[in-house]
């Protein structure tokens, strides 16, 4: 787990600043107010990812407060920078206005009004980037626009310091940045997960500007990865308003050229040009001062009654001495796991610093929720890192604290801390007061008590609305004051079991008060009386999970303890519990809930003395372990089904899925359960071996009754070989971590152990192209393609990369089964048109042309003259392109065509409107393309060969492109060149063969042997492709 899931609430705390509200369109930026003063001011969340070590911790608040040392009018002041629960945040002076997004939204600035306003925007940025910041995360949010009209940049990310100071992927390599639009102004670079620097921030500048004349982003989509797409490969259309006029355009395209080192390098060279635009800008531009705001200091914290999770790792102290760097790394996944779960639940982490964790939650639910959802995580990780496994014992409490950031303190922490030294690892216990306010209708086993307080078993949370008991009261204020003592003789609680229910009743103050209070003479050798493994049962699977504590009687079936959550936690000393409910809630079917696997309990002795205990012995350990060990397994199976989605949290609604493990009369079998409201099903047993070596077997059978349960067959995301298909659930898990290095690994180690597993295929694909390795990505496609016919865009993508390697007859083939399944894709179309082109074959281009008309292509590369033009026709293909013309005004490739033709025909008027239409519509190709046959027209080589390199650049160029670069050294009269490129051209089957061997533009080569044998080689191609397109049906 890579970040701590966001969870803040209006209310939530940082230091002495409450958070009110969120800026619109940010995840981590909030309006706040100050404590102290009741100032208004802004919050900038800047990492949840905090290192652990008290010097790195230190190292990176001081780089976050040197960097952010900067004063300038247009960016909102920095009052503070400061560390809270793993928290480094960034206080800001509020800004009050609308943001860019909003004042630009309707209508676009008037031609003056953008300028000044895209000046003072890129003056901000420039003097960020003055002080080497590279912000990283701009957007049309950023900035704020005040009732005066001046823009000030507010959302400060520094994404720099967190890609220093964070472990595990930057954070693009997710997909998710801190703000909600970001994905919408990230640069190519970024969404490859390169580092960030002045240039990304000019990107994103681009597309601020664009936004604020359209009103609409340049690069869209419907998923994040659709967006990206269109950032890394599209071309956007020219902004149509009248303010963009080519000076505008040419500022905007040149800020969103793919390619940083085509960009304006920094903000300041925007501004440059600007002041070209308008000469009187800085005047224009001109803005007030903003006043910096007094920061009082802190008040001191005082003691009151909280909702407390304490966790600890036991005997820490000797693994420090003996091996500091382990024992660092398990305080590390300790505090991640269970700070995220904390923040999950809206708590805070009070004390986040070596081998303890303390916790304040907003009400009783939370905090035995967040405490069983981290210990599930950690179940989860030890599960594949058996050999340092994370092991802390827990305490959920509700007492007295002192919440001083760092250094929480009172009474309440001082019994919960005397509990835990007593306690066994991976333990879980909860106090009476918590139990109290859960409004549980049986109460788990009793573990003990310390200065007056009880301590149970962990409960389970499960969705049902049940009624309280009557004999249990609202927590009050009070309970970690030490009642009198309580006589040793009084009862134990006593377990009825009643048909349909089992129920435990409890008495105050039941246990004996030093039951297991721990020695007083040396803390870490308590004499603390608890039942080993009591606590040890915990939820798994990645998110909390519910439980079923099994009790057999002699007049009924085992029947979970019904364990419920009080349809709102009271308040600590005056809330009554709520009253009871006969409404059962209606179950929704969509909202699933993932248990876990516990294991079911037997009854206790029966007896006829009143004053004899009658508490339930506790599970087997070695049980326990097993239960866990399945329940995480099975949740990991479960998960590798993308359409399945769970819910964090069970809710009256929810279906809960789940299992026990039971001693049957021929041994342990594995019953799996659901719950839904009241009622319980459970599924045929699965029997489990006397001695489970490998928890694979019987995760996978319940992780199949569970699919199928919820409508779904795993048979399509596992591989009937048991070594694949753990390798992929590891393959997932480095995946989800973002260790893209270890989840190749095991990808490929589960393809060996199973070479048709089509899913660790799909995963190395992606993995491949996020590193760049085309080759081994095209294999790994042309074997998901063998594997998964019906997957028609890797078909598309293996098209594509034959086509570019020059293997035609192959290429067909995949655009063969293409059409036939997706005859109106316009690129599909286009490939077949490509080659129907090479060997002029009119019929098939034709029918091409005509299909593309027909779904309305945008902005299509082929058109009818085409094939008039590659039988080298030139005079009667210019006039059919200009009637083409007609419908296509701003078609960037017809344009082209058009361009190219009048430079080699010399028609100096069309060259000069055509050169016009390339600039407004700024394509990233054939601007620069018709740039260079204008540059060889006049015999300028070194102009040419600089708008070719530019044109080279684009993500999409045309599919003759080294057939126009040969052109254009042939109105340069360089031959060697000519040659070379046509080689090229050759070599990639280009769809310009036929014109090639027919255009008057090469016949000045006549019988050069190297042309003489490119005319073979055409020759040869042609009649491949010529018989390939012969058995393809249009």
């Amino acid at each position: 787990m890579s970040s701590i899931p966001e969870s803040l609430a209006p209310g939530f705390q940082l230091l002495h600043y409450v958070l009110n509200e969120r800026f619109p369109g940010s995840i981590n930026a909030w309006k706040a107010s100050d404590s102290r003063s009741g100032k208004p001011v802004a919050i900038k969340i800047l990492t949840r990812l905090v290192p652990k070590d008290k010097a790195q911790r230190d190292a990176m608040l001081k780089e976050a407060r040197v960097g952010a040392a900067t004063r300038h009018p247009g960016v909102a002041q920095i009052l503070e920078i400061d560390i809270d629960r793993d928290m480094l945040f960034m206080v800001l002076e509020l800004i009050e206005g609308d943001s860019l997004r909003q004042r630009t939204r309707v209508s676009p600035p008037a031609r003056g009004e953008f300028l000044r306003l895209a000046f003072q925007i890129a003056d901000a940025v420039a003097h960020l980037h003055s002080k080497g910041i590279a912000h990283g995360e701009l957007n049309s949010e950023s900035f704020v626009v005040t009732p005066q009209g001046d823009v000030h940049l507010v959302g400060m990310g520094y994404a720099s310091i967190r890609r220093k100071h964070e472990s595990g992927p930057t954070f693009l390599g997710s997909l998710r940045p801190n703000d909600a639009l970001t994905p919408l102004f990230l640069s190519p670079e970024q969404v490859i997960g390169k580092p960030v620097d002045s240039r990304s921030d000019v990107f994103a500048l681009g597309t601020v500007f664009y936004e604020m004349l359209e009103g609409k982003t340049p690069f869209r989509g419907a998923t994040p990865a659709e967006i990206t797409q269109a950032i890394a490969q599209s071309a956007p259309a020219a902004p149509a308003a009248p303010t963009a006029d080519r000076s505008i355009l040419s500022l905007i395209g040149r800020c969103l050229q793919k390619i940083p080192d085509k960009r304006y390098q920094k903000a300041d060279e925007i501004l440059a040009d600007l002041r070209k635009l308008e000469p009187n800008i800085d005047r224009l531009a001109a803005r007030k001062t903003v006043t910096p705001v007094a920061v009082a200091p802190p008040p001191q914290a005082a003691a009151a009654p909280a909702w407390i999770v304490v966790c600890e790792l036991p005997y820490h102290e000797l693994l420090r001495k003996k091996d500091p760097e382990q024992a660092s790394r398990l305080e590390t996944r300790m505090q991640q796991y269970l700070g995220e779960a904390v923040y999950l639940f809206d708590g805070k982490v009070l004390d986040s610093f070596g081998p303890r964790m303390v916790a304040e939650l907003p009400d009783a639910s939370s905090a035995l929720r967040a405490a069983q959802k981290g210990l599930a995580d950690i179940v989860e990780h030890n599960m594949s890192n058996a050999a340092e496994p994370v092991e802390p014992r827990t305490v959920v409490h509700f007492g007295e604290l002192v919440a001083t950031t760092g250094k929480p303190g009172g009474v309440g922490l001082e019994i919960a801390d005397a509990v835990l030294d007593a306690m066994e690892p991976m333990q879980t216990l909860v106090s009476e007061p918590v139990i109290r306010a859960l409004g549980l209708t049986s109460i788990p086993s009793p573990a003990g008590a310390f200065r007056g307080v009880n301590f149970y078993a962990a409960p389970t949370l499960l969705p049902r609305a049940q009624a309280v008991p009557t004999n249990l009261a609202p927590p009050a204020a009070s309970h970690d004051a030490a009642p009198a003592p309580v006589p040793a003789s009084r009862p134990a609680p006593t377990a009825h079991a009643t048909k349909g229910a089992a129920h435990e009743e409890i008495d105050d103050a039941s246990m004996d008060d030093e039951a297991i209070a721990p020695s007083p003479t040396k803390k870490k050798s308590s004499s603390m009386a608890l039942v080993a493994g009591i606590g040890a049962v915990v939820v798994l699977g990645g998110a909390a999970a519910a439980f079923f504590m099994m009790r057999k009687g002699d007049a009924a079936p085992p029947v979970p303890v019904a364990v419920a959550v009080a349809t709102q936690a009271p308040e600590p000393a005056t809330a009554e519990p709520p009253p009871p409910t006969d409404t059962a809630p209606t179950i929704n079917p969509s909202e699933v809930f993932l248990g876990g696997v516990v294991v079911e309990t037997s009854a206790p002795p029966t007896t006829t003395d009143t004053t004899a205990t009658t508490t339930a012995p506790p599970p087997d350990p070695k049980l326990v372990a097993l239960a866990n060990g399945i329940g995480a397994m099975t949740a990991s199976i479960v998960r590798l089904d993308s359409s399945l989605t769970f819910v964090d949290a069970a809710a009256p609604t929810s279906r809960v899925l789940g299992a026990v493990v039971r001693k049957g009369d021929d041994g342990l079998v594995l019953v799996p359960t659901l719950v839904e409201g009241s009622t319980l099903t459970e599924g045929d047993p699965i029997a489990l071996p006397a001695k489970v070596k490998d928890y694979y077997e019987p995760a996978l059978a319940l992780a199949h009754w569970m699919a199928s349960t919820l409508g779904k067959d795993l048979a399509t995301v596992v591989s009937t070989n048991a070594g694949a298909t753990k390798a992929y659930i590891d393959a997932v898990a480095q995946q989800r971590a973002g260790d893209d290095k270890k989840a190749t690994a095991s990808a490929k180690k589960a393809v060996a152990a199973d070479a048709k597993y089509l899913r660790a295929h799909e995963l190395l694909y992606a993995a491949y192209l996020r590193s760049g390795n085309r080759d081994d990505a095209f294999k790994s496609a042309a074997t998901i393609a063998s594997l998964d016919p019906a997957n028609l865009e890797i078909r598309k993508e293996l098209a594509r990369w034959e086509a570019e390697r020059g293997n035609a007859p192959k290429a067909i083939s995949y655009l063969a089964a293409l059409l036939s399944a997706k005859g109106d894709d316009p690129e599909v179309l286009t490939l077949v048109g490509d080659y129907a082109l090479a060997v002029a074959d009119e019929g098939k281009f034709q029918t091409v042309v005509a299909r593309l008309a027909s779904v309305r292509a945008s902005n299509p590369r082929l058109h009818e003259p085409d094939i008039t033009l590659a039988r080298g026709r030139v005079d009667a293909s210019v006039k059919a392109y200009y009637k083409t013309q007609e419908t296509q005004q701003d078609n960037p490739w017809l344009s082209l065509k058009i361009g190219r033709l009048a430079v080699i025909r010399r028609s100096d008027s069309i060259i000069e409107l055509e050169q016009a239409r390339q600039q407004r519509l700024n394509d990233p190709y054939t601007l620069p393309m018709l740039s260079a046959f204008i540059a060889a027209g006049k015999g300028d080589a070194a102009t040419a060969d600089a708008e070719i390199a530019k044109a080279e650049s684009a993500v999409t160029r045309a599919d003759d492109h080294y057939t126009l670069v040969a052109e254009v050294n042939v109105l340069l009269n360089r031959q060697k060149q000519v040659l070379a490129a046509l080689e090229t051209a050759v070599a990639h089957s280009e769809p310009s063969l036929t014109y090639i061997v027919s255009s008057p533009l090469f016949g000045y080569l006549g019988t050069d042997p190297r042309f003489t044998k490119l005319k073979r080689v055409i020759r040869e191609k042609s009649a491949g492709l010529s018989a390939a397109l012969q058995s393809m049906s249009l």
